[in-house]
């Protein structure tokens, strides 16, 4: 049964919030300028983590930022792929970090709920599924190596953990 009356309100949404004190076309403006600076800052901060040079990293958030997938995506007013497209560079530092620490259990949880959020703003789920791809072969390359048994525990577990969060939340969320 619908729930027609409850209406689809995005509470993660930053559009939800700037409605309020703005009109909807300056409001939407400024959703699509929050979603490229997010984007270019959360690529910044993920070439930080893997090159450690500070000027390399801001070309390639400027790269990232105004690359031609989201200015088409900008052009054609997906906004809700914007939302989610933004989250995808801090989703990969939380992959990258879930592996390479011994503090596994504390980045499944921040992974899932990142997922979950890039879910609930990007309800189209075009960037979601890429992400969900990248997590799945960055899962099966981490099995690669030496000690295969403890690696598949550990991809085992952390994909476990990641898993049910993520469909909690996105049902808790989905509510909201």
């Amino acid at each position: 049964m619908p729930d027609f009356p409850k209406g689809n309100f995005l509470w993660l949404d930053s559009l939800a919030f700037l409605v309020l004190f703005f009109s909807p076309v300056v409001a939407l403006k400024l959703n699509y300028i929050i979603d490229v600076f997010l984007a270019g800052l959360f690529m910044y901060i993920l070439m930080v983590y893997l090159i450690k040079k500070p000027k390399f990293a801001f070309i390639s958030s400027l790269i990232y930022m105004l690359n031609g997938y989201m200015m088409m995506m900008f052009r054609d007013g997906w906004m809700t792929s914007m939302n989610a497209y933004a989250f995808m560079p801090l989703i990969l530092l939380f992959i990258i970090k879930l592996f390479k620490s011994k503090d596994w259990i504390k980045y499944s949880v921040i992974l899932a709920v990142l997922f979950a959020i890039q879910m609930r703003v990007g309800p189209d789920l075009k960037v979601f599924l890429w992400t969900g791809l990248m997590f799945f072969v960055y899962l099966v390359v981490y099995l690669v190596g030496k000690n295969f048994l403890n690696r598949l525990l550990k991809v085992f577990f952390a994909g476990f953990i990641v898993l049910v969060i993520l469909f909690g939340l996105a049902t808790f969320l989905s509510r909201l």
